[in-house]
């Protein structure tokens, strides 16, 4: 068999050799195809024995849509890099905006002008230091993302913001308070230190407005010295018998407020003999009463216990007391408790004044309260001093006087209560009548002061 095929073999192809041998078998092949189609494979079913242990788990491809996202940590770079771009960009401008409303605020406080130079160059520093700080707690090298130095920083920007806003907007009411109760004009750089009158005049209504036309029911002059530091308060009786310029003719001092401050000013001036009085300056009693609250109250120390008889039934105690608003002006207003009368009432007045002008030289006091001590007084006060001497004074006193302390004497002018003739109403009314030598008395310390010279007063 091997010898008849063999010659055939060499020319047959694998394929064409099982072509062959199955379309043409031959007598010898054709049992054992025969018997091989007769055979039947037997079913067989695997168990895992039948399994190697080594063979591989199937495994699943999945595409890229079906597999889950990947988690904040195992972000791409570019993702992680945009996030913190984000957020120093917000960074920046949050401490962007603490520097710009720190220099809103430092710029207001140069327009206000009230504090001394050094406050000023004190608070400039804090604020540029305030601002660095912000800064490098933001700014500065972090493992995490938002640690705790850009927490702190944060709410440190926001509260200098708030702070900042707060302050600009209380300084621009105190602004607009300055420019209402100040209507005087500008004066020389030259002239700031130089002496000075003001007429105070106290205005007897409860409205909250000034007239401009109204009795006077407080006639003080403060006579300064900003080079000495020292004042003089002179008070002069409501009922003091004076000439009336508007009406040309004696009449009662508190009348003459009939004809306006300037008519007031220039009876002061011929009993005092005065070549002028620079400014003055007039409140109600509506105005009196807050500006002493914003101060906290005043201490006023009494010779003598009583009780006010004007419907108010304060309670005044020999020694010391400390009064509010409604209680300093019963007291100020208060006469009939006394035999000297309208001469008590106007050392009164002094003592409130003086009491207030010492409050008010506290550096705390003044710092704490400005704000609120001007915004009271507005429509209830007013004065023709120029802003740059107030400014000037304040500055002063928080300097703590330069030199030394202010020194604040008061002194008042005595007569004898009479009936005369007033030009005003032409009736006989209740006057006093001067006593000379205290008018002189009181000339000869408005020329110290004014002269520098040391004013002793008994």
């Amino acid at each position: 068999m091997d010898n008849k095929f063999s010659e055939y073999d060499k020319y047959l192809t694998e394929e064409d050799e099982y072509e062959d041998v199955y379309s043409n078998p031959t007598d010898e092949y054709e049992d054992i195809f025969s018997k091989s189609a007769k055979y039947e494979e037997p079913e067989y079913e695997l168990t895992e024995e039948d399994i190697p242990i080594s063979q591989p788990k199937m495994t699943i491809e999945r595409s890229s849509q079906d597999m889950p996202k990947k988690a904040t940590k195992n972000a791409p770079k570019k993702a992680v890099k945009k996030r913190k771009d984000g957020l120093k960009k917000k960074l920046r401008l949050l401490c962007g905006a603490a520097g710009v409303s720190e220099i809103a605020a430092f710029l207001l406080l140069l327009k206000v002008n009230m504090l001394p130079m050094k406050f000023v160059i004190l608070i400039a520093v804090a604020f540029l230091l305030l601002f660095l700080v912000i800064w490098g707690l933001m700014f500065s090298p972090s493992r995490h993302r938002f640690g705790k130095r850009k927490l702190a920083a944060t709410i440190l920007a926001v509260i200098t913001i708030i702070s900042c806003i707060i302050g600009v907007i209380m300084m621009g009411k105190l602004l607009g308070t300055l420019d209402s109760v100040m209507t005087g004009k500008k004066i020389k750089a030259s002239k700031i230190d130089d002496p000075y009158i003001v007429y105070i005049s106290g205005s007897d209504t409860r409205d909250n407005e000034l007239s401009e036309k109204t009795r006077s029911d407080v006639n003080i002059l403060m006579v300064v010295n900003p080079k000495t530091h020292q004042v003089l308060l002179l008070n002069t009786p409501r009922d003091y018998y004076v000439n009336n310029p508007a009406y040309k003719g004696m009449d009662k001092l508190t009348h003459c407020g009939l004809g306006g401050v300037e008519n007031s000013m220039a009876a002061l001036c011929e009993l005092y003999e005065l070549d002028e009085i620079e400014y003055n300056a007039r409140i109600n009693f509506t105005g009196f009463e807050k500006l002493v609250d914003s101060v906290g109250g005043i201490d006023i120390y009494s010779d003598v216990a009583f009780t006010t008889v004007d419907g108010s039934n304060v309670q005044i105690v020999k020694g010391e007391n400390h009064l509010n608003g409604a209680q300093a002006l019963a007291y100020a207003r208060e006469r009939h408790a006394f035999a000297s009368g309208d001469l008590a009432r106007g050392e009164h007045q002094m003592e409130v004044i003086k009491a207030i002008a010492n409050k008010m030289m506290s550096s705390t006091a003044l710092i704490s309260n400005y704000m609120g001590i001007m915004s009271s007084l507005s429509g209830m006060f007013e004065t023709d001093m120029p802003q740059q001497l107030v400014s000037f004074m304040v500055k002063d006193m928080l300097n703590g006087g330069g030199s030394g302390d202010w020194d604040i004497k008061s002194y008042a002018v005595t007569g004898k209560s009479a009936f005369a003739v007033c030009a005003t109403s032409g009736q006989s009314l209740s006057v006093i009548i001067r006593d000379e030598a205290s008018v002189e008395q009181a000339k000869e310390y408005i020329r110290q002061v004014m002269d520098g010279e040391a004013l002793t007063i008994d």
